[in-house]
């Protein structure tokens, strides 16, 4: 019985537990150029990329990428002022450093950062 009841914490409880000291945080300002801002969640980092891309084709730039507890957060809005957009991803931290450095030395500024798991 009171395998049983372990068990059952560890499998309902824990991840409850390891949930409750995570936090979302959203900053707010007044008089942003920003139009037409909208989010989007999902669960997996290649279901994002995708909503990125059909985003950038309707105009919309990426403003913001967050990743928490078992989500992918994109913020997306209009008239950013941002000429154009790129992003890139690599598992290797002297990959992602390299393909940084070829985006900077192609004219992009760097605007965002996030670490996080597919």
């Amino acid at each position: 019985m009171k395998k049983a009841f372990l068990l059952f914490i560890m499998s309902v409880a824990m991840p409850l537990l390891l949930q409750a000291g995570h936090k979302w945080v959203v900053t707010y300002a007044k008089g942003a150029p920003y139009a037409q801002e909208g989010y989007v969640v999902t669960e997996r980092w290649y279901k994002l990329a995708r909503e990125i891309d059909k985003r950038w084709k309707k105009g919309y730039d990426l403003i913001d990428v967050a990743q928490g507890y078992t989500k992918w957060v994109g913020l997306f809005a209009k008239n950013t002022g941002f000429k154009s957009q790129s992003y890139v991803t690599r598992r290797v931290w002297a990959d992602f450093r390299n393909a940084l450095k070829e985006k900077l030395d192609q004219g992009y500024a760097l605007i965002d950062l996030e670490h996080g798991d597919d």
